[in-house]
């Protein structure tokens, strides 16, 4: 009698809803290839012992949340509810309007006006053999300082263009507002950005 009343209570621990986490080798992977998700999630996922191909994901392109893993552990191991997914798309927060107001005003107008700054962006290719010995030879006399220091290939990149600008200064030149007359600039202002 006792055998008899444990086959029936065999085949019951295989379903989703009642398998614990560490028993749930049977079901089938709702993910195929990669799983979509954090670190964040795969780590709570391995302090589980949870299996992430098991738990369908209801973000973007099937990606695995949070929450769903959460759900996932507090149901047991059933698959979260499919009406979290249409809560999470609806949920979009409205638009709101802000004037512009202060600091920020000045920071539009000063963004939108360097709009009009024409941008002048030049390529080539250079031999450096001659640069090369100036830079050694200049970090050789900063050595015998009390105080050694080098330079590295930049100032000498930025005084090549400022000689190179003084060459065609129609390139250090801007237009009035007017349009009617091309400015041109007695001093070099030369921009790095790294």
């Amino acid at each position: 009698p006792a055998a008899a009343a444990e086959e029936p209570a065999a085949p019951t621990p295989a379903t989703p809803a009642q398998a614990s986490p560490s028993t749930q080798a049977t079901p089938t992977p709702v993910h195929n290839g990669k799983v979509l998700t954090t670190p964040a999630v795969r780590h709570i996922a391995r302090n589980n012992g949870l299996d992430l191909t098991l738990v369908p994901g209801t973000g973007p392109n099937g990606r695995i949340l949070k929450g769903d893993v959460l759900a996932y552990l507090e149901s047991g191991g059933a698959p979260a509810a499919p009406a979290s997914t249409a809560a999470s798309t609806a949920a979009a927060p409205a638009d709101s309007v802000e004037p512009i107001r202060g600091i920020r005003r000045m920071m539009v107008q000063s963004m939108k006006k360097s709009l009009t700054i024409p941008h002048f962006v030049y390529s080539d290719e250079f031999e450096m053999n001659a640069t090369t010995a100036i830079r050694k030879q200049i970090n050789t006399a900063l050595a015998t300082n009390s105080d050694p220091k080098k330079i590295s290939y930049m100032p000498l990149i930025l005084k090549a263009a400022s000689l190179a600008l003084s060459d065609h200064p129609i390139l250090n030149s801007s237009i009035s507002d007017d349009e009617t007359e091309i400015i041109y600039h007695g001093s070099h202002n030369i921009g790095v950005a790294m």
